[in-house]
């Protein structure tokens, strides 16, 4: 299913979701896509996370129109098909402009899902080896990966036009203290 997190209100909470002694989240659908939706009515937003594990058992997208930044500390794994992922900031149908820093995930676990990383008009980063999963990661729109630690063997897609933030457009590939030894290609003028 749909798993929304947010404060309807203007308030701005943050809330985190934690796993109990044992198991982890499991997102399932009878058909199409199951989401994961970090909501926010206001110009801010507040940070959460999911410190649980997730288990995917249908293609994933997880959106968020916040300004804030949303952890996943949990390892995120596919069920028993080949399922990916995809990040965005196009929440309950609108998509939030590329220039306004909606929409930062972090990535804190080693995953295991091998369906590919799709990163469209937000910031993905993570210090963690494995942490987009073990096939390609696919940037496009404003989007960027932003590996700041560990070994990532994954093929990197370069479709995008890098992401806009206060200091400036970083690009759609922003590495410090990381490595890459998979693949890079550039499928537009990328910065």
């Amino acid at each position: 299913g749909d798993l929304n997190i947010g404060d309807s209100a203007s308030s701005f909470f943050g809330f985190t979701l934690n796993a109990g002694t044992s198991g982890s989240l499991i997102m399932d659908v009878a058909s199409g896509s199951a989401s994961i939706d970090f909501l926010n009515s206001g110009t801010n937003g507040a940070a959460n996370t999911i410190g649980a594990g997730i288990t995917i058992n249908d293609a994933i997208n997880i959106r968020s129109n916040n300004a804030s930044v949303q952890t996943f500390g949990g390892a995120i794994t596919d069920g028993s098909a080949t399922l990916g992922i995809t990040f965005n900031n196009d929440v309950n149908g609108t998509a939030a402009a590329a220039a306004s820093d909606q929409g930062q995930f972090v990535l804190n676990s080693a995953n295991t899902y091998d369906g590919g990383t799709t990163i469209s008009d937000v910031r993905v980063s993570t210090g963690t080896a494995g942490a987009y999963g073990s096939a390609a990661v696919s940037i496009t729109g404003a989007g960027q990966a932003y590996p700041f630690g560990g070994t990532h063997t994954n093929t990197f897609n370069l479709n995008s036009t890098g992401w806009v933030e206060s200091a400036g457009n970083l690009g759609a590939l922003r590495i410090e203290g990381a490595t890459l030894s998979g693949t890079i290609n550039l499928q537009r003028d990328s910065q």
